[in-house]
């Protein structure tokens, strides 16, 4: 980008001069009728589109200057995506309702630009929470603006089914529907018990809907008008409730369609019938007929694999085709339909657990549990999309994954080696899973601005990208969001410390709360901060422990999520008779938030010299305890990362520095604090529901980077 000085205005005289026969020069008419009331189809050419002869097909060239527009590129993508640039130069207003304001001008400069990645997306679950026509139309537009090209829509899961399949009325005239639950997901993440589909309106309030296929259509066309391929996901073999609730015959033997029968049920497809196939293949059939995009998901994920293993019909099919265990059956059924796929001349897509037992000759990985499915699928030659929770995850809450963390997202991690392997990488994608998320106005909280910082980090090479400028940039365009009534996220407060152990000169300093667009409003008795709180003005004297609460306020009330800085009364000491690392305790049971360890027994107590799970209980359900000395090495401020899943908490001299609690996949959230040289009591509590567990906790300090805690730093 140059800028050359000066500026351009539109004006109602002006039109347009489409050399290169592209359909972007409408949406640039239609954008300023609807904004400004004048169309640019005025007799002075202004504004010029050509067809240029060297390029990618998304890549463009801007020239604005001496009362000219010039927008050239090989592409109708291209072209758009110019255009939607020119959208941006342009002041906020453009957004609004129609105005007489005369201001539609735009810096005179120059731009050649085009993306760094081919999949630029976002993925919407409509299975647990669904949206309709209007707002799907709104969402496509906005990844519009901000350049996204692939809308990854979820239209089946456990939630309700919400495409109509004509060979298969009661897919949507049951298995679209479930109780109502008063706007919150029934069961939670975590299991399938409350959960029942309505067979009859009588059993009670429905909840769902469902696309028709006209509608679909309709999406399909508007989506690609706006040059976003849609990839419909429908899930299988497992996630699929509403189907096998519909088609109870698509179960294993002795499974029943839904619990509330009071025997043992099932949200997988049975492997070892035919008919599951027939079903599934005329599905598709339907579904590839509303659907041109090359990349078809399927899911794949999450598959409990229990009643294969009792069922008579996938023991057989075991046997037929020589598999050693259901996680090959898995690998067998996602093959079968890759085949499938593939002799249409179609591309399945698959959650990384496609992996397992042999990956499918033509699958493409989407990695969801990490990058690691990621790279070992490249390593394997295949194509990738890189998704993980630990960035990606737009209905994590924003203290887990903030905007900042989407933008220190690089989709082409280490570990990928060659060039080769990084080339296998087709881009990124946010997910907004709605188990949570009941409304609208909720959905574009989460999205908002955290898309933002994905767009631009799938856009632009990483050397280019920098926070600072990025969220200088952002600030002012929340006005843009607010014109186009997006709901959105303040940013955090960036507070420099989550806990503070007090002396004669503490305070708590946030640098650049004034250069926010919102008042940031605190709290020192743990209250929450409202609009009537106190302002921040400047740095607080702390005199007293407490709990110190900041939060941006938005004019209607709106806070953001609010940070916190626990504050103790606390000095290094030397511990007598210490001994090598943290004492373990481990406890048996099930909890969705950490218990309370004092109201317990521990199974077991032993020592390790490292942060982990090494000495777990045997059990997918469990707690446990970390206790003992943490020496800091030098005087300074100390960063801590504290990963895990489930839920885990960091409390170092009696303050909590990191609060991760609550069922979550693997993911790290960040604290820091001041720390003179010395001995600090330390607590790592941590509980896992479910499986899948893991404990880490990485620091850094003066003189040293970001690496786990050793056991040298460790004792009891």
């Amino acid at each position: 980008m140059e800028l050359t000085g000066g500026s351009f205005t539109f004006l109602p005289s002006m039109g347009i001069d489409d050399q290169g026969d592209f359909t972007a020069d409408n949406h640039l008419r239609s954008m300023f009728n609807s904004a400004a009331g004048f169309s640019l189809s005025g007799s002075d050419k202004a504004i010029v589109f050509k067809r240029a002869d060297t390029g990618g097909e998304e890549s463009y060239r801007l020239s604005v200057g001496k009362g000219r527009i010039v927008v050239e590129a090989t592409e109708d993508a291209g072209a758009f995506y110019a255009v939607q640039t020119i959208r941006q130069l342009l002041p906020d207003l453009i957004e609004g309702q129609r105005t007489r304001t005369r201001g539609w001008t735009v810096p005179n400069v120059k731009i050649a630009d085009e993306p760094q990645f081919g999949w630029r997306g976002l993925m919407m679950d409509e299975s647990r929470h669904f949206f309709g026509v209007e707002y799907t139309k709104n969402l496509i537009d906005w990844l519009a603006l901000h350049k996204l090209n692939s809308f990854h829509w979820h239209l089946v899961d456990d939630g309700g089914w919400r495409v109509e399949i004509d060979k298969y009325p009661k897919l949507t005239e049951i298995g679209a529907w479930r109780e109502d639950t008063d706007g919150v997901w029934p069961g939670g993440n975590w299991n399938f018990g409350n959960i029942r589909m309505l067979v009859d309106e009588k059993q009670g309030k429905r909840y769902g809907g469902f696309y028709t296929k006209d509608q679909i259509r309709e999406i399909v066309q508007y989506s690609a008008d706006r040059h976003i391929t849609i990839v419909p996901e429908i899930e299988m073999p497992g996630h699929c409730m509403p189907a096998l609730i519909s088609y109870p015959e698509l179960l294993c033997e002795g499974v029943e369609p839904h619990p509330d029968t009071g025997g043992s049920y099932s949200n997988v497809f049975c492997a070892g019938k035919d008919l599951t196939f027939e079903f599934l293949e005329n599905v598709m059939t339907e579904v590839l007929e509303l659907f041109p995009s090359k990349f078809i998901h399927i899911g794949a994920d999450e598959v409990w694999k229990g009643h294969w293993e009792k069922c008579s019909d996938c023991a057989k099919r075991m046997d037929d085709e020589g598999l050693a265990d259901t996680h090959e059956l898995q690998s067998w059924f996602v093959r079968k339909m890759d085949k499938w796929l593939a002799d249409r001349d179609r591309r399945l897509v698959g959650w990384d657990e496609i992996l397992e037992g042999g990956l499918a000759e033509g699958a493409t990985v989407m990695s969801w549990r990490g990058v690691s499915g990621g790279v070992a699928a490249a390593k394997q030659g295949r194509d990738v999309v890189m998704s993980p929770t630990s960035h990606c995850y737009f209905d994590y809450a924003y203290n887990n994954i903030s905007t900042e963390k989407v933008y220190a997202f690089n989709p082409v991690v280490d570990d990928l080696e060659t060039d080769e392997e990084k080339a296998r990488v087709l881009g990124g994608q946010a997910n907004v899973w709605t188990e949570w998320i009941p409304t609208e106005e909720r959905a574009e909280y989460m999205t908002f601005p955290r898309l933002i910082a994905l767009a631009e980090v799938l856009w632009t090479r990483e050397e280019r990208r920098s926070w600072p400028d990025f969220q200088q940039r952002l600030l002012p365009y929340f006005s843009r969001l607010d014109r186009l009534g997006i709901n959105y996220h303040p940013v955090n407060p960036d507070l420099p410390e989550t806990a503070l152990l007090m002396n004669k000169s503490s305070v708590i300093d946030i640098a650049g709360a004034a250069d926010m667009p919102w008042p940031l409003h605190w709290t020192s008795n743990g209250a929450d901060p409202t609009k009537n709180s106190r302002r921040y003005t400047g740095p607080i004297r702390v005199t007293r422990p407490g709990l110190y609460k900041f939060a941006f306020v938005m004019k209607d009330g709106t806070v953001s999520d609010i940070r916190t800085v626990e504050v103790v009364s606390y000095r290094p000491r030397t511990p007598k008779n210490v001994k090598p690392g943290l004492k373990v305790s481990a406890y048996t049971g099930s909890w969705e938030m950490l218990p309370d360890f004092n109201s317990l027994t521990p199974e077991y107590t032993v020592v390790t010299d490292r942060i982990g799970v090494a000495f777990k209980p045997q059990s997918d359900n469990y707690a446990m305890l970390l206790k003992g000395w943490l020496y800091a090495p030098s005087d300074g401020f100390y960063r801590f990362r504290l990963g895990s899943d489930d839920g885990s908490r960091l409390t170092i001299g009696g303050a909590m520095v990191i609060d991760h609690d609550g069922p979550h996949g693997h993911n790290e959230k960040a604290g820091a604090m001041r720390l003179k040289k010395g001995f600090y009591p330390i607590e790592v509590q941590m509980f896992e529901i479910g499986g899948g567990d893991s404990l880490s906790l990485r620091w850094s300090g003066p003189g040293f980077q970001m690496k786990p805690v050793n056991p040298e730093y460790l004792w009891h």
